[in-house]
């Protein structure tokens, strides 16, 4: 990728692609099915685990370490995620 066009296009793509596949309901889902490791959670949310962890990182990146979400609070971490269910 030579241009800085096609990078910028190409980042959007992978935003666009984690939000329409996993998105921050896709990880409560997966918290409330008792997936506890990368492995289960992609599998849950069948996608590979590098594309999850591309997807927690970027989420990271655009949230930052955490945001609320309906009744959870949802840390993200270097290819982590943490879940904190609120009442």
């Amino acid at each position: 990728m030579d241009s800085t066009s096609n990078r910028k296009q190409e980042l959007r793509a992978r935003v666009w692609a984690y939000d329409k596949l996993i998105n921050l309901q896709g990880f409560i889902d997966a918290f409330e099915h008792h997936c506890t490791n990368l492995y289960e959670t992609a599998e849950f949310l069948d996608v590979t685990e590098e594309f999850l962890v591309d997807s927690i990182n970027a989420y990271m990146h655009k949230y930052g370490c955490c945001i609320k979400h309906k009744n959870y609070i949802i840390e993200f971490g270097y290819n982590s995620v943490g879940m904190i269910k609120t009442f």
